[in-house]
């Protein structure tokens, strides 16, 4: 083969070449730009299910907070009817025999109200004499005066029950508290 005839060869194989390297950086930009187009995708998509998911619990939220509202009215009307039970039943207990038993049933009643309530998620709480005052869960109806500083906002007497509807009082207890006074004698 002659020297003329060689150049023309490597000048071919180097146009093939040339085209190829062509060919691979063009695949090669190409696979850059898919896979850049990949990460973008996949980013959106992370996005994506991470606002399906805060909008699912912000549904489930609204879901919790809509039950709560519509059954609010009706545990509040069982409640009234518990106090007002629990109040007749405390005038039959200062009456004869016969009222004692009645005042018995009464109560007996109150439990079985109380858990309904508890089935409902309604928590039943009471205070007891020389606890302290709370403000969020107790309301006051009268106030005993003392002269014994350590009894000041203390109960007294509870005179009903108190009602808690996810950790929210519903009906505050009613309660008596002592006052600190001094005499001046």
């Amino acid at each position: 083969m002659d020297e003329n005839m060689a150049n023309i060869v490597v000048e071919q194989e180097m146009n093939v070449l040339e085209k190829l390297d062509d060919k691979l950086s063009t695949t090669v930009q190409m696979l850059e730009e898919l896979s850049e187009q990949f990460k973008s995708r996949i980013s959106y998509d992370a996005k994506q299910e991470k606002i399906v998911d805060s909008m699912h619990a912000e549904l489930q939220n609204y879901r919790n907070d809509m039950y709560a509202m519509l059954l609010k009215p009706l545990l509040v009307d069982i409640i009234e009817v518990v106090d007002n039970i629990r109040k007749a039943g405390l005038a039959f207990a200062e009456k004869g025999e016969a009222e004692k038993k009645a005042s018995t049933i009464i109560t007996d009643f109150i439990l079985d109200l109380h858990n309904v309530l508890d089935s409902y998620g309604v928590e039943v709480f009471k205070g007891m004499p020389g606890d302290n005052y709370t403000p969020i869960q107790q309301r006051i109806v009268s106030v005993i005066v003392t002269n014994q500083p350590e009894l000041n906002s203390k109960i007294a007497e509870s005179l009903g029950f108190g009602y808690r509807y996810k950790g929210k009082v519903i009906w505050p207890e009613k309660v008596k508290t002592y006052k600190y006074q001094i005499s001046i004698d």
